[in-house]
């Protein structure tokens, strides 16, 4: 071995003698850690707005959906969504955003730029059972008398 070698090995060795044989007269206390809730899986969106995103469990599953088709030739299943209505106010799509939010609906809110005008789009989803969002558009037509259409998911 080298000298190095040797000057860490005895280094280290008067370090832990030396930290053996003195003795802490600090008063200082040690105190356990209380035990702190989880914080609740909460994301804001932007400054300014009004409402909050939580994350969705099927979010997980879709991950593990694209994980297995990893490698395959046969088509991904396709996730499905509801357009719930189309706004040019932004005011009135928070609006029914979180009224579908309040209900228990997994909604959210998509815009772009038409002719120099801002159009926001509400949609309810993704889901990857077509028949369930079959079920969502029945219920949010009879409970808002709005005429939503299912569409294919797309990010």
């Amino acid at each position: 071995m080298s000298k190095l070698t040797y000057i860490c090995i005895i280094f280290i060795s008067v370090f832990f003698s030396v930290s053996y044989l003195m003795n802490d007269n600090s008063d200082f206390v040690s105190e356990e850690m209380p035990e702190m809730p989880l914080p609740l899986i909460e994301k804001k969106v932007k400054k300014g707005l009004n409402f909050n995103l939580y994350e969705d469990p099927e979010i997980e599953e879709m991950k593990a959906l694209l994980e297995d088709h990893k490698g395959s030739s046969e088509p991904l299943v396709r996730a499905w969504s509801l357009l719930v209505d189309t706004y040019t106010s932004s005011d009135k799509v928070k609006e029914d955003f979180n009224l579908l939010k309040d209900e228990g609906f997994k909604a959210y809110i998509r815009h772009k730029k038409v002719n120099d005008k801002i159009i926001y789009t509400l949609h309810v989803g993704p889901n990857l059972d077509k028949k369930k969002m079959k079920t969502t558009k029945d219920t949010i037509a009879s409970l808002h008398n709005k005429s939503p259409e299912i569409q294919l998911y797309q990010e």
